[in-house]
């Protein structure tokens, strides 16, 4: 940074929900792409930690936040803009308010469904279980482009993890491949294994949103890149942007990654470049709707 923009960058604190490896990710992301003077950061699992006290002590110009818990702690802010990430649900927090802005969690379904077609060009009958009161806008996002896309959506409802084994019966004959996403009530840890057992007993491949999930044996992942959510934050705070619909931004960058091993087994045809590379992060505004 040269002397200029050094003299004249902004201050900012860092809010941390724990000093977790994806979080320390993203504060890297952020540090690198910011362009301003980061004072201070404070990881919320240290004892006597107090986002507040810590904004106060150092009065900064703008607060970033990382993690739920750390965009909650600080949620009675009202004079200082606060930038978000990898926050599930930030509207909890932040409707209505002007001086909060960020990046959401949820890769934008046209854009998951993009990335499933750009890998596997044959899966065509996706089937995916939600909780309206969760995901109601997932799916309807989801079926008013699938067709264009060349995809079927089969939905099924569940209210509670328990209704998950009924509803994967009810559709399992319907469906090419099974699509996980991030409603906490279809996807809580405890029934990703139902999930991976379902897949392998019935061919059906597992698409989700977490990379975890194929060591286990989904067949692919779309996932988040917590250091590129920090580059996007960063740039987020250059530009001052507090502009956008519930100043709630898309993520932009993807990591698209094939279990290439389980694919082969379930004998599903391939797009380049996942042929040869398991993984390969895309730029999601590169795919148009």
């Amino acid at each position: 940074m040269s002397f200029s923009r050094a003299l004249f960058a902004e201050n900012v604190v860092v809010i941390e929900g724990s000093s977790v490896k994806p979080f320390e990710e993203a504060l890297q992301g952020f540090e690198r792409s910011c362009g301003c003077n980061v004072k201070g950061v404070l990881a919320l699992d240290m004892k006597g930690a107090d986002s507040m006290a810590f904004i106060e002590k150092f009065k900064p110009d703008k607060v970033v936040t990382i993690g739920e818990e750390a965009l909650k702690s600080v949620k009675n802010l009202t004079n200082t803009p606060v930038i978000y990430m990898m926050a599930l649900n930030p509207l909890l927090y932040t409707a209505g308010k002007n001086n909060f802005t960020g990046i959401s969690m949820i890769i934008p379904p046209v854009k998951q469904l993009k990335a499933i077609r750009s890998v596997f060009p044959n899966v065509d009958r996706l089937g995916v279980l939600y909780n309206p009161e969760n995901s109601e806008n997932i799916i309807r996002a989801a079926r008013s482009v699938a067709a264009s896309l060349g995809f079927e959506i089969i939905t099924h409802e569940v209210h509670s993890p328990k209704d998950i084994p009924g509803a994967l019966n009810a559709i399992k004959d319907k469906i090419e491949a099974l699509w996980l996403i991030p409603d906490v009530t279809v996807a809580p840890p405890e029934m990703i294994e139902l999930y991976e057992l379902f897949s392998a007993r019935y061919n059906k491949p597992l698409f989700t949103f977490a990379d975890k999930h194929l060591e286990r044996g989904a067949s692919l992942s779309v996932s988040i890149s917590p250091v590129d959510i920090g580059k996007q934050a960063g740039e987020i705070l250059r530009g001052s942007l507090f502009a956008n619909k519930n100043n709630l931004y898309d993520v932009t960058v993807a990591k698209v990654s094939v279990n290439t091993v389980v694919a082969a087994k379930m004998v599903l045809v391939i797009n380049e470049p996942f042929r040869k590379e398991n993984s390969v992060i895309i730029d999601l505004t590169q795919l148009k709707r």
